[in-house]
C-alpha cells in the first residue's frame, strides 16, 4: 500500500531522513489529524506532569483548553501563510518555497495577532507560549532586537505539513495514527532566558536557533552535544545582544536628521520593490494562470507598478494600505471574470497596467473600490444611525419612567429613580449623557427649591 506524504513526514521526521516540500502546503482534512495528534501528546505529557507533582514536583504544570486554543491559533496562522505564499509565489521560479518538513517551522507573529484569535491579553499569551515551550510543542520563541514581532519555531512533529502537487493527487488525508508519547518532563524553567532571547541582527547564525527550551537544560545536555552547542550560547547571545544595542544606538545619536531621512526613503523604495514584485506575481496567478508572457514584458510590468500604482506612497504603511487595495481590486477582477466567463489569454499584462488603457484596463477597477468604499460608508452610517434611534428610544424610556415618579410628588423615591437612571445611563449610553442631564434639569431645579431653607418671615 502507499504511504501518503503526511505519513511519510511523520515516519521520516524519526528517521532523520531530510523530507524536502517545494511547495508546503496544510491540507484543509488533515486539521483535525493535527488536533489529535497534539490531544494524544497533550494527554500523555499531563499523566507525566500530575505524576511529578504527586512526587512533589510542584512546578510541572499540565496543558489546559487555553493551550489548546493558542496552538490551534498558531495551526491556522501557519496554514494561511503557507496558502498566501503558494498563492503569490507558486509558479515564480525567483523565489524558492521550499522547506524541509524535519526542520522547526519557523513563524513570524506577535502578541496582537495571536491575542486576536484567541481573546486572550498580552500576558496571557506570554504565559500560554512558554507552557507550549515548556511541552516541546514549540521549540523556541526568538527575537532579533528590531522589531516587536518573534519567531516561534513550532516542532515539525505537530505540523502535518505536506508538497501541494502531491496533496492534490490524493483522494485520502491519512496521518500517522501512533500515539505521541511525552517525551520532555516539565522542567523548571528560566522565564526571563527561555521566553525572551533576543538575537541580534547579523550576530549568531540563524539556523543555530532552532533548539527546544528543554534543550537548555542540564538534564538536556546530550541533545545539546548533538547539535554542537553549548551552554554559553545565552551568555554569549545576551552579551552580543548588548553590544548590538549600544552600537545601534550610537549610530543612531550619530545620524543627521538628513541621513535618517535618507535611510527612512531608501527603506520605502526597496519594501515598494517588494511590493510591486508581490502584486505582479498575484495579479499573474489570479488572472493570468495559463497566459504565458514574455519574460521582458513581466519585468516591465514590474517596474511599471513599482513607478505607477505606489505614487504618494512615503511610509511602510501607506504601502501596506495601498497593497490592499490593490489586491482587493485583482480579487474583484478575478470574481468579475469567472462571472462572465471573461478570458485574459488574449491581454498583455503592460497593456493591461496602462493607467491611461480606461477602455479594457485594470485602472476602471479603481472605480469598483471606490463603490464598495462609499457601499461600506453607507453600511456603517446606517448601522451608527440605527444604534443612535435605539439608544434614544432607550433614553426615552428611562426619562418617561422618571418623569411618572416625579409626577407623584413622592421627592424620596424621585431621588432613588434618578440615582438608578444616571447609573444606567453610565453604563449603556454614555454618550448620551449632556442630553440625559439637559432632559432632567427641571427635577434637579425643583429637588434645589424644596431642599434649601426657605427665609423666615419677619415682622
Amino acid at each position: 500500500m502507499d504511504i501518503h506524504p503526511l505519513n511519510t513526514i511523520a515516519i521520516e521526521l524519526s528517521n532523520g531522513i531530510k523530507n524536502n516540500l517545494s511547495i508546503p502546503y496544510i491540507h484543509p482534512k488533515a486539521f483535525h489529524k493535527i488536533m489529535e495528534r497534539f490531544d494524544t501528546y497533550a494527554s500523555a505529557y499531563n499523566s507525566l506532569a500530575n505524576e511529578m507533582r504527586q512526587q512533589g514536583a510542584n512546578h510541572a504544570q499540565t496543558l489546559k483548553s487555553t493551550h489548546r486554543a493558542l496552538f490551534q491559533a498558531l495551526v491556522n496562522i501557519v496554514k494561511g501563510k503557507l496558502e498566501w505564499k503558494r498563492k503569490m509565489f507558486q509558479g515564480n521560479n525567483v523565489i524558492d518555497l521550499s522547506i524541509d518538513a524535519n526542520e522547526p517551522y519557523i513563524l513570524l507573529t506577535n502578541n496582537k495577532e495571536i491575542g486576536r484569535r484567541t481573546g486572550k491579553d498580552a500576558s496571557t499569551v506570554y504565559r500560554n507560549i512558554q507552557r507550549l515551550m515548556d511541552a516541546g510543542i514549540i521549540l523556541a520563541k526568538i527575537g532579533h532586537g528590531t522589531r516587536a514581532d518573534y519567531e516561534l519555531h513550532i516542532n515539525p512533529t505537530f505540523l502535518l505539513i505536506d508538497d501541494y502537487m502531491q496533496s492534490q493527487n490524493a483522494h485520502e488525508i491519512e496521518a500517522a495514527e501512533r500515539g505521541l508519547a511525552a517525551k520532555c518532563k516539565p522542567i523548571k524553567n528560566n522565564k526571563n532566558i527561555l521566553n525572551n532571547i533576543i538575537i541580534p541582527v547579523n550576530a549568531v547564525d540563524k539556523s543555530g536557533v532552532g533548539l527546544a527550551p528543554n534543550h537548555l537544560q542540564e538534564n538536556r545536555q546530550e541533545q545539546l552535544q548533538e547539535h554542537g552547542r553549548t551552554s554559553k550560547l545565552l551568555d554569549e547571545v545576551q552579551h552580543e545582544n548588548q553590544s548590538f544595542s549600544a552600537k545601534t544606538q550610537e549610530k543612531q545619536e550619530q545620524e543627521t536628521p538628513a541621513e535618517r531621512y535618507e535611510n527612512r526613503l531608501a527603506k520605502v523604495e526597496k519594501v515598494k520593490k517588494l511590493m510591486a514584485t508581490w502584486f505582479i506575481q498575484y495579479m499573474l496567478q489570479m488572472l493570468f494562470p495559463t497566459h504565458k508572457h514574455y519574460k521582458g514584458a513581466v519585468l516591465n510590468a514590474l517596474e511599471y507598478a513599482a513607478e505607477v500604482y505606489y505614487t504618494g506612497c512615503k511610509t511602510v504603511t501607506e504601502l501596506n494600505n495601498r497593497q490592499s487595495v490593490l489586491l482587493w481590486r485583482v480579487d474583484a477582477a478575478a470574481r468579475w471574470a469567472k462571472r462572465t466567463n471573461f478570458n485574459f489569454d488574449n491581454i498583455y499584462i503592460t497593456t493591461y497596467l496602462d493607467i491611461n488603457n480606461r477602455k479594457s484596463g485594470f485602472v476602471n477597477t479603481l472605480k469598483w473600490w471606490k463603490k464598495h468604499k462609499d457601499y461600506q460608508n453607507k453600511k456603517r452610517k446606517l448601522a451608527i444611525d440605527k444604534k443612535r434611534k435605539t439608544d434614544m428610544q432607550k433614553l426615552s424610556a428611562v426619562i418617561n419612567k422618571l418623569d411618572a415618579i416625579y409626577l407623584q410628588g413622592n421627592t424620596k423615591e424621585v431621588v432613588k429613580e434618578y440615582i438608578r437612571a444616571e447609573s444606567y445611563m453610565k453604563r449603556n449610553i454614555p454618550h448620551l449623557a449632556n442630553d440625559f442631564y439637559h432632559a432632567t434639569t427641571y427635577i434637579r431645579e425643583n429637588w434645589y427649591n424644596a431642599f434649601i431653607p426657605k427665609p423666615s418671615k419677619t415682622a
